[in-house]
């Protein structure tokens, strides 16, 4: 049977990833806290949806991306103010640039370790496009297929075994209307996913996450099955 690593945040696309990774064999979610604002909720929806659909759990943190992150430099007299930004917008965790391969690097030691024979990430290339307006091909680049083939062949390099662990991405073609219409067929727990980069428990609603979410759910027609409407 089957065995395969889930590159787990909690979303939407990792949740479908995983739900139809169990039709095939065992799955082992992983989550990763780099210093994101919402690692906290994230984990808890991993874990959750871990339990729903019969798969195991990890968690691992890598604090030395935070804390790669926060590092101030010292700026000469010289420096000119596009520098200044560059560096208070890499103070953002989510923007380190090769995070994904720092991730890759966590995933495929964990498949070592469980005998996983693949990694499964949810990212789509055609939804990244779609959502900033992009040619195809020169979306965010570590949502590009490309990238994933480049990193398969180092993965073959660096693994003696025959048959080495692969990394995949399902959903690379896959709209984020027509993933939710997949992770219906699939039996993705989808009420439990968290989608929204504010940090707080609730969503935010107005995040470009948050955002991109109604917009899936529109797109399919599909309501949002997170969603809790209360009256007061």
């Amino acid at each position: 049977m089957a065995s395969t690593v889930i590159l787990a945040s909690g979303g939407i696309n990792s949740t479908v990833a995983a739900a139809r990774a169990k039709q095939e064999g065992d799955i082992h979610l992983l989550h990763i806290d780099y210093g994101q604002k919402p690692a906290d909720p994230q984990r808890a929806a991993v874990r959750m949806i871990a339990d729903s659909l019969g798969g195991d759990f990890t968690s691992l943190e890598l604090p030395h991306v935070n804390a790669i992150a926060t590092l101030k430099k010292q700026s000469g007299a010289g420096a000119s103010r596009e520098q200044n930004l560059r560096q208070q917008t890499m103070e953002s965790v989510s923007q380190i640039p090769s995070l994904i391969t720092v991730m890759i690097g966590v995933a495929t030691q964990l498949a070592h370790r469980v005998g996983a024979s693949a990694i499964h990430v949810g990212t789509s290339e055609l939804a990244d496009e779609i959502e900033n307006q992009t040619a195809p091909g020169k979306g965010t680049p570590d949502h590009r297929r490309d990238m994933f083939y480049l990193h398969n062949l180092l993965l073959e390099q660096l693994q003696k075994s025959k048959t080495p662990i692969k990394l995949e991405a399902p959903l690379i073609d896959q709209s984020r209307g027509d993933i939710i219409k997949l992770g219906e067929r699939y039996k993705a727990p989808l009420d439990l996913t968290f989608s929204c980069h504010n940090g707080r428990e609730a969503r935010c609603g107005s995040c470009p996450s948050c955002v991109a979410r109604t917009k899936a759910f529109k797109e399919a027609e599909i309501a949002d099955p997170a969603d809790v409407v209360t009256t007061g």
